[in-house]
């Protein structure tokens, strides 16, 4: 499964503490929490690419699927 339109098209993605926000409007958002440390987040084509802070990155494809690189 990948994300719902509505994430893609508002784009924003927030670290907040060891989660990160997802957003799909400005009220309103998901929250994941990456396999580590988060220390920035990023919409990347159709995924949220985290760096972590060991210095690893991580996309989420979706809200449960996630890859290294």
């Amino acid at each position: 499964m990948s994300w719902d339109k509505a994430y893609l098209n508002c784009g924003v993605a927030k670290v907040d503490g060891s989660m990160v926000k997802i957003y799909k409007d400005l009220t309103s958002y998901i929250s994941i929490s990456p396999p580590g440390k988060p220390i920035d987040a990023r919409w990347s084509g159709d995924g949220v690419l985290i760096t972590l802070e060991n210095g690893k990155l991580v996309k989420f494809s979706s809200l449960t699927s996630y890859q290294y690189f």
